[in-house]
């Protein structure tokens, strides 16, 4: 029955629409999707996501987590098979790798993996976004909640944000040949969040899911704002950032 699971990977940087997929593709009724289990607080907790809780044997799956995480992945896989669904997966955050050693072994190794490899063209929103969430530890909201800490603005130097933009594409630069023996579907995250129907027949095609399903959304976004809004130091960074990089241009595009 194990092998007739589809076995996928959301992989992507922090603050790229990682979450949005996950509910996009789990909101199929065929479909699993048990959130982030090799996030570093929960490794340390020694706890699961909530999307994992309804699982058996919880201490089981920890162990395996932490010492074999090929036998952690086939017995969720199991569990979900005898529920009934078709296509079981996670999400992955690069960070998550660096932070975890043996994740680079298991997929390496790994049969039958299909990776959702998720980036934001934007890369200055997702570090705003992400200096925002340190801040407010904010990570993810429902859809309807009322926020508990207003959104700060950032200040932002020139060094900051090439910093972080080269890190950024090092380091999917860097993970790319994990992925290299894998079904591969490229996705953008500013294509997700302006059609999610569209980009979810995508992905549920690419899961060999039936694509009649209209994709159901919990969350919602955590800043409406424009840059200029949410950059305090923003008439001085974009005419310096631009100078230094032509390209990053595009980055402003309120």
């Amino acid at each position: 029955m194990q092998s007739e699971i589809t076995h996928f990977l959301i992989v992507s940087p922090e603050r790229s629409g990682s979450n949005l997929l996950g509910e996009v593709v789990g909101s199929h009724c065929s479909a699993l999707f048990f959130g982030e289990p090799f996030n570093p607080d929960f490794l340390r907790r020694g706890v699961f996501p909530e999307r994992m809780q309804w699982m058996d044997e919880q201490e089981t799956l920890a162990d395996l987590r932490v010492s074999d995480i090929a036998g952690f992945y086939a017995a969720a896989t199991e569990q979900a098979a005898q529920r009934g669904y078709t296509a079981i997966g996670s999400k992955l955050l690069y960070s998550h790798i660096d932070h975890t050693p043996d994740l680079c072994s298991y997929l390496k190794s790994a049969a039958n993996l299909h990776i959702l490899r998720l980036r934001r063209r934007n890369l200055l929103r997702r570090l705003v976004s992400e200096r925002r969430a340190q801040v407010t530890g904010e990570w993810w909201r429902r859809k309807g909640t009322i926020p508990g800490t207003p959104l700060p603005r950032v200040t932002l130097s020139v060094s900051d944000c090439m910093r972080d933009f080269a890190a950024q594409e090092a380091r999917q630069a860097e993970y790319a040949p994990l992925f290299k023996n894998y079904r591969v579907l490229d996705m953008i995250y500013e294509d997700l969040a302006l059609d999610p129907q569209s980009e979810a027949v995508r992905a549920q095609r690419f899961l060999g899911l039936s694509t009649d399903a209209q994709p159901t959304i919990w969350s919602e976004k955590t800043g409406l704002d424009t840059l200029r809004e949410a950059i305090a130091n923003y008439d001085e960074l974009q005419p310096s950032l631009i100078a230094a990089e032509p390209s990053y241009a595009a980055f402003f595009d309120d």
